[in-house]
């Protein structure tokens, strides 16, 4: 609280006074006016003229005479509001918190700052900022910026598009030396650093479906993000609050706080280094013709086959773009035919480079495909085969083995144990765990898998041979591993 003697000292001193004291003064000040002006439009007035003395040259006063005021139960008593000399308030004393509905905490011994639990109601809004006051008391006001909202929350680029006039917002007021804010961070870890680890593009992650409405699927990640998926997918998917999925990290954007996802139909990563394991499947082109005037769009698929077999992986998966583009505006863009495309669309992709962007390209098929040709459909399970590649290939291998376990199970049921798709996923899932880190794990994987396949096709199979030799090389490592 405030003594007349630090008042004094703060208005006869040659310096500027700590804005947190003007600005307590002038809220209660502009209050107590008959028909005088609002008291946030005295204070944002007031403010902009203190700034302007502040950047003349006029030092303000040092935090030791920062004043933190504690308004009182009966707020028409200016005098109350400017009591006894007591720089610390009793951090029991609860009962004006209890009387206004906001829990208060004193100064921490040795700072100078006040920290107030609150609702706020916006009173003003502009494009940078939110002014607000406290609704059990109005003689508390202060501002918001993009970095005082919360760490979870989507910045708006426009803080008046967010927020309107009357809004209330949970948060906490702080008083410093360097006035009074409004925060929903403060004393708050930023969970960002620890984000852009976690949730690299590309990476599947468990994720709790939190509410559903005409906006979207509301989902938490596991690791605390959050995030929203189209509310088709949900329709598609059957999701309900409550409800665990997977989903794909398709960009982090951290100046807004905004982490965009999708359905992850099937994670991660794909076929060893292996000598004779074909790395990704391949699917025949089933294409339809005569659906537009010549079939020329066959003749364009056969160039940008021939541009990347050339060796322009590039420029084979931009053409593969433009045509699935064109398909789709005549036919649909889940119809067969433009599935095809699609599938050699994002070969080239990964082909090129864009190792994460064709295990997303595939992932997206893999999920159209389920729901046009089934989930069990040859096509959609090859889509999340070289989905689970493409994402190990990008450096998710452990995101590739929990995509390779899941195809593996579903191949099992479909196919049976022992077909040779069913094989190859293994073959992936067992690479996947050793690139992982988990060697060990990876041995066990491929000793099984060559006892399987010594069984179904002999024990001199090439297959056979290459699951083992991966087999002796990956226990190898982990016996490396646990001497070092």
């Amino acid at each position: 609280m405030a003594s007349s003697s630090r008042i004094h000292d703060a208005f006869t001193k040659p310096r500027l006074p700590g804005w947190g004291l003007v600005e307590v003064l002038v809220a209660e000040l502009a209050r107590r006016v008959p028909g005088g002006k609002e008291a946030m439009e005295e204070v944002k007035r007031f403010h902009g003229l203190w700034e302007a003395a502040a950047a003349a040259g006029l030092a303000p006063a040092s935090s030791a005479e920062t004043v933190v005021v504690n308004s009182p139960a009966d707020p028409t008593a200016v005098g109350d509001a400017l009591v006894e000399d007591q720089h610390l308030l009793d951090p029991d004393d609860t009962e004006v918190a209890r009387n206004r509905g906001t829990s208060e905490t004193g100064p921490r011994p040795g700072t100078d700052v006040h920290v107030v639990e609150a609702i706020a109601e916006a009173v003003r809004t502009e494009s940078d900022r939110i002014y607000v006051q406290d609704v059990q008391d109005g003689t508390r006001t202060a501002f918001m910026q993009r970095t005082d909202m919360d760490y979870l929350t989507l910045l708006p680029d426009n803080m008046s598009h967010r927020f309107g006039v009357g809004d209330r917002i949970k948060g906490v007021f702080v008083t410093d030396a360097n006035g009074t804010r409004f925060s929903q961070r403060h004393g708050k870890t930023d969970p960002w650093p620890t984000f852009k680890v976690a949730y690299r593009r590309g990476a599947v992650v468990p994720a709790t479906v939190t509410g559903v409405n005409r906006n979207g699927v509301f989902v938490e990640l596991e690791g605390g993000g959050k995030s929203r998926l189209p509310l088709d997918e949900a329709n598609l998917a059957g999701l309900v609050a409550g409800s665990g999925l997977l989903v794909r990290v398709i960009k982090l954007d951290l100046t807004r706080q905004r982490i965009d996802v999708r359905l992850a139909d099937s994670a991660p990563e794909e076929d060893a280094t292996g000598l004779t394991e074909p790395e990704v499947e391949t699917v025949p082109p089933t294409l339809v013709a005569n659906q537009d005037r010549s079939g020329t769009w066959q003749s364009r698929a056969a160039a940008a086959t021939r541009l990347g077999e050339s060796g322009d992986t590039a420029g084979a998966a931009v053409a593969y773009a433009d045509l699935v583009r064109d398909r789709a505006q005549v036919l649909g863009f889940n119809h067969p035919n433009t599935l095809t495309l699609r599938f050699s669309a994002a070969n080239w992709l990964g082909e090129s480079g864009d190792t994460a962007g064709a295990a997303v390209a595939y992932a997206d098929l893999a999920r159209d495909q389920a729901r046009a040709l089934g989930l069990d459909h040859p096509n959609t399970h090859s889509s999340r085969h070289n989905a689970a590649y493409w994402l190990r290939k990008s450096g998710d291998a452990a995101g590739a083995a929990v995509a390779y376990a899941d195809l593996v199970r579903d191949r099992a049921r479909a196919l049976g144990p022992d077909h040779p798709n069913t094989h190859s996923s293994r073959h992936g899932l067992a690479n996947s765990l050793g690139e992982s880190g988990d060697a060990a794990g990876a041995a066990v994987a491929y000793a099984d898998l060559a006892r399987d396949r010594a069984r179904a096709l002999g024990p001199d199979h090439p297959d056979t041979l290459t699951a083992r030799q991966e087999a002796e090389r990956w226990r190898g490592k982990a016996e490396g591993m646990q001497g070092s």
